[in-house]
């Protein structure tokens, strides 16, 4: 699972459709009567979203509940950029020690036990999944700053807000 940072698609650049553009070179493409080719919906264009961030959850709750945001309803729109990005630079320039995580690993059967009475002699089974988390250094969470900062500017720019989710 994973967040993407964007910038508010209603006010986005719109580009030439990439999938229209490849069914023309490969001889595939059918007009739609709208304007594209690539499928029934197409109007030969789409919002350039190239300039997005996308974070995994927990990497994206860390920097957001670091800046101060609500992460509980898992999606959002940062709509005061000039604060957002006061809000980085400040975590840019001070310690960011409260998002560094340690990498762990949790081999399966260690989310508890269950009885097994089924058969004539009772059971004892190991519950739950494996875990694997990578964990986070200060070096991962100042790219990730750096990179909503500059998402930032360029909404600034697009005088735009920032969507999540």
């Amino acid at each position: 699972m994973s967040i993407t940072f964007n910038i508010d698609a209603r006010k986005a650049t719109s580009i030439p459709c990439p999938f229209c553009k490849e069914a023309v070179e490969f001889g595939y493409a059918e007009d739609n009567g709208k304007g594209g080719c690539c499928d029934l919906y197409c109007d030969g264009t789409t919002v350039d979203f190239s300039d997005t961030v996308n974070f995994s959850n927990r990497n994206a709750y860390d920097i957001l509940e670091m800046l101060g945001y609500d992460t509980s309803n898992y999606m959002g729109e940062i709509t005061d950029l000039a604060a957002f990005r006061r809000k980085i630079m400040l975590r840019l320039n001070t310690n960011v020690d409260s998002a560094v995580r340690e990498a762990y690993h949790l081999p399966s059967g260690h989310a508890g036990v269950e009885v097994d009475m089924s058969g004539d002699v009772p059971r004892i089974e190991r519950k739950g999944c494996a875990v694997y988390s990578g964990g986070s250094s200060k070096s991962q969470i100042t790219r990730r700053l750096n990179s909503l900062d500059k998402l930032a500017q360029m909404a600034q720019d697009a005088n735009s807000s920032i969507l999540w989710g």
